[in-house]
């Protein structure tokens, strides 16, 4: 997890040493068409962002998190 104090975050989850086999959840690119814009997560093995609950607060998201660990 990242934090800093800006209001910036982003949780990685990386799972191997393949550059794809990882989860990205974070809201710094803006082009991706999902309705939780900025917020959007990358799925493994996939480039695209969608669609995310997530929304950047530590207090609700840690528990989004482990649910998805």
């Amino acid at each position: 997890m990242n934090f800093n104090n800006y209001n910036q975050y982003s949780y990685v989850v990386y799972y191997s040493p393949d550059p794809m086999d990882r989860i990205i959840i974070d809201y710094y690119n803006e082009e991706w068409n999902v309705t939780s814009k900025p917020n959007h997560i990358h799925q493994r093995y996939e480039k695209e962002g969608k669609e995310t609950v997530f929304t950047g607060n530590p207090e609700t998201d840690i528990y989004l998190l482990l649910e998805l660990l």
